[in-house]
């Protein structure tokens, strides 16, 4: 299933070289539009929800997570964001 289709001639270029780098919190609105882009054209509830805040909360937390990055010619193309839970969400009360 195609989940994101490119619309640009950058995106249909496969020989573009992919640098990757640790995410920062100046990459919160590439993270937040790359993830806009792929949203939109998701089957709903395949995404989690998730608001410019949310993402800059984790780019912000370095120490309780792990954020990496892939570009291609300047522009976000792929990432991941790993946070580290602070407690246990499967504990029975």
């Amino acid at each position: 299933m195609l989940l994101y289709r490119p619309t640009t001639d950058w995106t249909r270029d496969m020989t573009a070289e992919i640098k990757f780098s640790t995410l920062t919190p100046s990459d919160t609105t590439c993270v937040y539009d790359l993830y806009q882009r792929v949203a939109v054209s998701s089957p709903y509830g395949f995404l989690t929800e998730k608001s410019m805040d949310d993402i800059s909360a984790v780019l912000r937390c370095a120490e309780h997570s792990a954020s990496i990055g892939a570009w291609s010619r300047g522009r976000l193309v792929a990432y991941s964001l790993c946070v580290r839970a602070m407690e246990d969400v499967f504990s029975q009360s």
